[in-house]
């Protein structure tokens, strides 16, 4: 199951996009993917399955400052709603310039506020500096 999980993250957020300058307006699964990516270099599967709140869910304690990161971004989509699902469904609009992202002025007060918790995660990430292993959470 947990290979299953990983592939289907893989294909939603695994494929990576660089550019220098970028205009998007998709889902916010491929939002998120593409934000990190723009700001870490880094494509955003790095990520999944990292500690206890990168991926699926999340519980416990953080295992480090990028688990730390994760953590954070949940709750900031669940202060957006009690019912996160939504969120990953949502469209925004951002643009990518020389590893910076701004979210667009157009998107919806609801939209733009969601790009704003991926994008400060984003940023979380990339002042963390990734381990030579992803840590595991312990429950």
């Amino acid at each position: 199951m947990s290979t299953l999980l990983e592939l289907v993250f893989f294909v939603i957020l695994g494929v990576s996009v660089s550019a220098r300058y970028r205009k998007r307006t998709t889902r916010s699964f491929w939002n998120f993917r593409g934000v990190v990516t723009c700001v870490t270099g880094n494509t955003a599967s790095l990520y999944f399955n990292y500690g206890c709140y990168c991926g699926l869910g999340g519980s416990g304690n953080p295992v480090d400052e990028i688990d730390s990161c994760c953590q954070t971004h949940d709750l900031c989509y669940q202060a957006l709603s009690q019912n996160r699902l939504w969120a990953y469904f949502t469209h925004y609009s951002y643009e990518c310039v020389d590893g910076h992202a701004r979210c667009g002025e157009e998107n919806s007060d609801l939209a733009y506020t969601l790009c704003l918790c991926d994008v400060d995660a984003a940023y979380c990430f990339s002042q963390q500096k990734y381990p030579a292993w992803k840590p595991a959470c312990e429950i």
